[in-house]
This record gives C-alpha cells, structure tokens and sequence, in this order.
C-alpha cells in the first residue's frame, strides 16, 4: 500500500520530505492541502492533535514533521 503525504505545495519543509521519499524509494502519494487553514488541513489536525505539517501517513501510522518522516525513511 502506498504511504500519503499531507503538505502544503511549496512549503521547504514539504519539499524535504518529498525529496526524502523520492530518495528512499517509498511508493507514496502527495495530497496538496493547498493552504494551512484548508478544511482537509484542519480535519488532519483534528485527527492527529497537531497542527504540524507535513504529516505522512504509512502502514497506519501517521508522522507528523519533518523529523518524524525523516526517522521513518532512516536518514
């Protein structure tokens, strides 16, 4: 199954973590929430308890930030 990246377009911390998954060779797909107060955005928060992007959902798990997906891809 492939894991699904929440993000805004744009945004350096988003890029890094798309870079990240390129690299790491994991199958995923982006979902550009266009904007931080998008209503995707804050059904996201409301689910995970953080207003922190980008959040990376794999397997079940959802990682939240930048560093949380950086562990997740082991770099």
């Amino acid at each position: 199954m492939e894991a699904v990246l929440f993000g805004v377009k744009n945004q350096p911390d988003t890029n890094r973590a798309l870079t990240m998954l390129s690299d790491a060779k994991t199958l995923y797909r982006f979902v550009d929430l266009k904007s931080t107060t998008s209503s995707v955005a804050a059904a996201l928060s409301t689910m995970t308890k953080s207003f922190t992007l980008p959040i990376l959902a794999d397997e079940g798990v959802m990682y939240i930030g930048l560093e949380s997906i950086r562990r997740h891809c082991g770099r």
